[in-house]
């Protein structure tokens, strides 16, 4: 059995405006460093290609697309032209008593058949068979011998005038086929499109990891800058030793707090690593940097209805629905065709030739010799009570799944239209945590102002100083926050796919 190796084609990939988008470069500080394994550097769309490309259940779904087509060419093989041939030669030694003679003469008897035909079936329930045959038969007794050729050219036609005759029941197994690839396309579609999102997601969870754990060694640097300052002025005398307990108190949260991002980034690297390289072996050794977005994504969205009206037109679920209605309704044309009685029509005309040798007889085709036939063929089930049960059964199912899609219909609407609710409230956060982070840091430079004059606490700026860093991370929280839910608007839209450039077209080679 040879060896199938998968390829995935990706094709299609547009890459506009995405640079602007991406400022900067945040490598992982807390990813090994190995020599022997390269670095991986990926932006947010790399990741889900890399994503598509190395994800196993993704491969298996690729060979059932590839097996699909081949139902579709099993299918139409009903259609296809058949040529037939055979030939025979058959002899016996027969002792007889012929005439008025009392003895035994023996009698030896020869005959051949060589016949070759074509046959076609076509979608109108019409089969046409052309048929050629050449007889030899001869017969030797004492010093006396005769032989005959006879050669024929056979036309028949037979037409189904009932049961058969529905051109779209003659197709229903080859729409059948195409629709059950059209099932297996939509299942590969689905799947590429929740791998693609899940990526995305844990994208953004690394890079707010990576964020976090900048923003906290910050914070870290200035609260031990202030304490230093603070151990400086006790030194000299301007303040009272007991102000720089609570900056070493704020020093040892704020390490604290750098202990659970390194964390906290190992985990997302981990989770990251999972979905674009299922190996094993590589999460603990491969160096991760990825590309770091600065700013809300320049995606112009339309009103709320134009983006459900898409989720209805292209989501996979959706359209997988639609199909295996399609398909119930093919069972349904095929199981009434079986209720008809059958019913055919057929006629054969032939043209024969006589002679002692093959070449005279096909030399006399154009003589007087010839024969037709034509009749009628008719079967019923008296009851057909099988085709029946059968009909009602397609006929429950078409409704059942008919009801199916109107829930799920009523489920994509209600997922696209929480997405869209959180996405703008996503937006709004934005702008109120860009806000709080300016009235943060006024106030911790005011603080700053205070305590260096000597009419602040320490208390008080280390406050300021914690409030100032929990502000800087709503915000950080809030952008990335608005990246996933406008990652997971476009997947419940079903255009993520499309809006990352991305085309899968799957390939099997041997």
């Amino acid at each position: 059995m040879p060896k199938i190796r998968l390829a995935l084609m990706l094709l299609g990939l547009t890459l506009q405006g995405a640079s602007a988008g991406l400022a900067e470069e945040i490598p992982s500080k807390t990813t090994h460093q190995a020599p022997a394994h390269q670095l991986l550097t990926l932006n947010i769309l790399e990741a889900g290609l890399l994503a598509l490309k190395n994800n196993p259940a993704l491969k298996l779904e690729l060979l059932q697309v590839e097996n699909s087509t081949w139902g579709e060419s099993l299918a139409t093989a009903r259609f296809d032209p058949r040529i037939s041939a055979s030939a025979n030669l058959s002899g016996d030694n027969t002792p007889r008593i012929l005439g008025n003679s009392t003895e035994f003469i023996d009698i030896l008897s020869r005959s051949s058949e060589v016949r070759m035909g074509l046959e076609k079936e076509f979608e109108t329930g019409s089969k046409l068979a052309l048929d050629v045959r050449s007889n030899f038969s001869g017969r030797t007794w004492s010093d006396r011998s005769a032989t005959q050729n006879q050669t024929r050219i056979g036309l028949s036609f037979t037409q189904a005038l009932l049961q058969g005759q529905n051109p779209e029941v003659n197709r229903a197994s080859i729409e059948l086929a195409r629709e059950d690839k059209r099932l297996a396309e939509f299942r590969l579609q689905g799947l590429a499109l929740s791998i693609v999102a899940e990526t995305e997601q844990a994208f953004w969870d690394y890079l707010q990891s990576l964020q976090s754990l900048a923003l906290v060694q910050e914070s870290l640097a200035l609260i031990e800058q202030e304490l230093s300052e603070t151990e400086t002025r006790i030194a000299l005398g301007r303040l009272a030793p007991v102000e720089k307990i609570t900056l070493e108190a704020e020093v040892a949260l704020r390490q604290q707090d750098l202990n659970n991002a390194e964390a906290e980034i190992q985990r997302n690297r981990l989770n990251l690593l999972r979905l674009i390289q299922p190996d094993p072996q590589n999460w603990a050794v491969t160096p991760l940097q990825i590309s770091l977005p600065l700013e809300l994504p320049e995606e112009k969205l339309e009103a709320f209805e134009s983006h459900l009206a898409l989720a209805l037109k292209q989501r996979p679920e959706i359209l997988q629905a639609q199909t295996e209605i399609n398909q119930q309704r093919l069972e349904i044309v095929r199981t009434r065709d079986g209720l008809l009685p059958k019913l055919d029509l057929f006629i054969s005309l032939g043209k024969s030739g006589y002679a002692e040798a093959f070449l005279g007889s096909l030399g006399n085709l154009p003589g007087s010799g010839f024969d037709l036939t034509g009749g009628a063929q008719f079967s019923y089930s008296l009851g057909s009570r099988a085709e029946k049960a059968k009909l009602e059964q397609a006929l429950n199912d078409q409704k059942s799944q008919s009801e199916a899609l109107h829930n799920l219909q009523v489920l994509v609407e209600f997922d696209l239209r929480k997405a869209w609710l959180e996405l703008n409230l996503a937006r709004t956060q934005i702008q109120t945590a860009k806000k709080t982070k300016a009235a943060q840091s006024a106030r911790l430079e005011a603080e700053k102002e205070r305590y260096h004059a000597g009419r602040g606490l320490a208390f008080a700026l280390a406050q300021a100083q914690r409030d100032h860093f929990a502000a800087k991370i709503e915000e950080l929280k809030a952008l990335i926050i608005y990246h996933k839910r406008l990652s997971a608007f476009f997947r419940y839209e079903g255009s993520l796919l499309h809006r990352r450039g991305i085309v899968a077209l799957p390939r099997v080679e041997s």
